[in-house]
């Protein structure tokens, strides 16, 4: 998933529009059978975007190097251009370093974890799923996970239905510690992580389909997995907070976020219908 892009993309549409965008809608249907495919924002690459795995089902993102965006603009076009050779240079660096050392069979994974909440894998099967992971790099070379779920239903009279459940892991590595490749309970310990992390995604999925995900609170947040480094402010609506965790709604997708990467800028208020 392009999460920098989505980012800006959205910023934009509220900035530019005389009203917010509309949140993701809850799915029209209940999927019991699904076939893969792979979400092509997840698999393009670019200077902030590389795969870590030859099944292209573990997505790497890193926005560091240059000056920043700031100094981008203030040089004009040639700022630009050297800021995103810089950037482009520090992720092909991370790939070489990063390519092949986080050795988890996403696709098996998330066939076994739907098994148990009655998902099924269907060759012919309409409805589309593509489940990845998200690493992305943070602040003093930290990498944050996610696992996601892309979701698109084929609808009757109109175009398919698409939305994405995203669940951020509680656990961080450094980027030293994978480059150096996990030991066998590290990665028995990663395995589990995500496992936890596709069985949260699918139990979002299941409470939106039910209308259990019920919205509340419209506020501003920022979130160091999707705008690493540069904090922009998202909209979203609060469904729930816990003590550590907190549910949003968000304009393409519903995301759990743990509460070190995640805060909330402004609540604004509602418009009436």
């Amino acid at each position: 998933m392009r999460l920098l892009t989505i980012a800006l993309t959205s910023l934009l549409i509220a900035a530019g529009c005389a009203s917010a965008p509309s949140m993701l809608t809850p799915p029209p249907a209940q999927v019991n059978e699904f076939k893969f495919y792979q979400y092509p924002a997840s698999v393009a690459e670019s200077h902030v975007s590389v795969n870590l795995n030859d099944e292209k089902t573990i997505t790497y993102i890193q926005n560091f190097g240059g000056g920043g965006v700031g100094v981008g603009l203030l040089l004009g076009p040639v700022g630009v251009l050297a800021n995103v050779k810089m950037i482009e240079a520090n992720t092909e660096e991370d790939k070489e370093m990063l390519y092949g050392k986080l050795p988890i069979d996403i696709y098996k994974t998330f066939t076994e974890v739907g098994a148990n909440a009655n998902l099924t894998e269907q060759a012919q099967a309409q409805s589309k799923i593509s489940p990845y992971l998200l690493v992305v790099r943070d602040e003093d070379e930290v990498l944050r996970m996610a696992t996601v779920m892309t979701v698109e239903l084929e609808t009757e009279g109109s175009k398919p239905w698409s939305g994405m459940y995203l669940y951020e892991l509680d656990r961080t590595y450094a980027k030293a510690d994978i480059a150096a490749g996990l030991d066998a309970m590290q990665q028995e310990e990663l395995q589990t992580l995500i496992e936890e992390g596709f069985s949260q995604a699918i139990q979002l999925y299941d409470a939106d389909r039910q209308n259990q995900m019920v919205s509340g609170s419209l506020v501003e947040f920022e979130s160091n997995l999707i705008t690493p480094r540069i904090a922009i402010a998202q909209r979203g609506e609060v469904i729930q907070k816990q003590a550590g965790r907190t549910l949003l709604r968000g304009v393409n997708a519903i995301y759990s976020f743990p509460a070190d990467s995640f805060k909330i800028t402004r609540y604004l208020k509602k418009k009436k219908a």
